[in-house]
């Protein structure tokens, strides 16, 4: 609910007596002094009371303190303390008044905020670019080119990402060049470590006949 305001001119022209009558103050009473005579001058410092039909429009003006009948007042106590430490929350470390004030930091944080939505859609672009230009210069030293591999990966039921891919180029080069294989439409090189031997001999030994398990199969 908003904040109810009163009108502050009603406070210079108008006061409550006693009794609750409305007492008025005359109009050109503090300038053209010389041009006005002693008399009217004496006038124009006396106030004359209201007339009982605008009485109760003139109350409601009056500020809250000197209302005949206080109005409440609305006031949003803690839930607008909240959403300005929230505000500022976020401004922690901006320059000067920027994380201090609360208009200055409203403004900031929102420039802030549209600025980092702008910039989280312009790093994926750039890690896009980047990835791509690891995967073609690890597949230019494999014999093959950017174009080439991503076709060649698709028609082979590759399912690797561009992410991925870089990072085998980088972390893993004998892997990324089995990759270049397959896509290639080459058959897997023979392993030259001697885990990849053991790993490939156990892989042969299971689809041979002298396996246990094949032979009961068989049986």
């Amino acid at each position: 609910m908003p904040k109810m305001k009163s009108n502050r001119a009603a406070k210079k022209r108008f006061r409550l007596t006693g009794s609750g009558k409305v007492r008025r103050s005359k109009g050109g009473g503090n300038h053209g002094m010389q041009e006005k005579s002693r008399k009217r001058l004496r006038r124009l410092r006396k106030n004359d009371t209201v007339a009982a039909s605008f009485e109760k429009r003139i109350k409601l003006m009056l500020p809250y303190g000197l209302q005949e009948t206080q109005m409440p007042r609305a006031k949003r106590g803690f839930k607008a303390r909240r959403r300005r430490n929230r505000i500022l929350k976020h401004a922690e470390g901006f320059y000067s008044a920027r994380s201090r004030i609360f208009g200055d930091a409203v403004e900031a944080v929102r420039n802030a905020w549209q600025y980092a939505y702008i910039g989280r859609r312009l790093r994926r672009r750039d890690f896009r670019r980047l990835w791509i230009t690891r995967i073609n210069a690890a597949a230019r030293t494999a014999g093959t080119t950017y174009s080439r591999l991503i076709p060649g990966l698709k028609k082979a039921n590759v399912i690797l990402d561009r992410k991925i891919l870089s990072e085998l180029a980088v972390s893993d080069p004998p892997a990324f060049a089995e990759v270049v294989r397959v896509a290639k439409g080459l058959p897997p090189a023979a392993p030259t470590s001697p885990r990849g031997r053991e790993v490939a001999g156990r892989s042969r030994f299971l689809r041979s006949r002298r396996c246990p398990r094949l032979r009961h199969r068989a049986n």
